[in-house]
């Protein structure tokens, strides 16, 4: 919890207790005068301004204390979607280093493979090919100058390939002003949304772009969807996902992190969900 919220939201606490304290020490007193009859016009007149006076006041502290309230809810979720992107991220790394360093002993598993099929070892070859296989666990589909995005895409497809979904992928520019883990975040759940959405239909099928035109670098992603999971309310498409308690919480990284970059997006539905972003 950030120390200055938290001071904001003691101090309109304390606030919002005085006035209210003593809008009921006025209630008080004109309900005692009422009940005595020492009550003249002046004084009924005088007590019923201050008292307006202090509900505008009660009125005034209640709305600073939703403030103060609703913006240390913003920072706390601002807080736990950071730590959440940060592990993402790293779970990636972690696999991606591991990925490397088994290809980075692809020419002694050959030379092993080479030798067991001189000595007509071919079960044991195979067996030791499918292990090796298992393991590095690697699907290439793209091949940019930048590991990390190659790989961020390359996974999602290799851990979907029993989905049976149809990808084109179109990678013309590495989005190279992006660090790390904003690309991670941004390509993770935009891809995370896609495979969600088709998995809900028969005919499977996700188009990612990435290319640039002059100064303009661009994303599309374009899926097929399940239109009846789709509804659209206050500006924006919702879906009917049944994780209400993170509902909504990739859709808010991604703008978050379009905004850092100052890009746009814009999401347009026809016989497929279309995402287009700009930078």
């Amino acid at each position: 919890m950030d120390f200055k919220d938290y001071n904001i939201k003691k101090r309109q606490m304390v606030m919002f207790s005085i006035t209210e304290t003593i809008m009921y020490f006025l209630m008080a007193i004109v309900l005692s005068l009422f009940i005595k009859g020492d009550i003249n016009y002046t004084l009924s007149t005088c007590i019923i301004i201050f008292m307006a006076i202090m509900f505008l006041l009660f009125f005034y502290q209640y709305i600073e204390l939703i403030g103060a309230n609703k913006k240390l809810l913003d920072e706390e979720i601002k807080h736990a979607a950071l730590e959440f992107n940060k592990t993402y991220y790293e779970d990636f790394q972690k696999s991606y280093d591991m990925n490397k360093a088994l290809s980075h002993d692809l020419k002694n598993h050959i030379t092993l493979i080479y030798t067991m099929l001189q000595e007509n070892q071919v079960n044991n070859a195979m067996k030791y090919i499918q292990d090796i296989y298992h393991k590095i666990g690697t699907f290439k589909a793209v091949k940019t100058d930048r590991e990390i995005l190659n790989y961020i895409i390359d996974s999602k497809l290799f851990n979907t390939k029993g989905l049976n979904i149809r990808y084109v992928i179109d990678i013309n520019d590495n989005l190279d002003f992006m660090d790390n883990i904003d690309l991670c975040i941004l390509l993770g759940n935009l891809l995370d949304n896609c495979i969600e959405a088709v998995e809900k239909v028969n005919n499977r099928f996700i188009e990612l772009i990435i290319d640039k035109n002059k100064d303009v670098v661009f994303i599309n992603l374009r899926n097929t969807f399940d239109s009846s999971r789709l509804k659209y309310e206050n500006g924006e498409y919702i879906t009917n996902k049944s994780d209400g308690k993170n509902h909504g919480i990739g859709m808010k990284n991604i703008e978050s992190i379009i905004n850092k970059y100052n890009g746009n997006i814009v999401i347009d539905i026809d016989e497929y969900f279309n995402t287009y972003i700009y930078f």
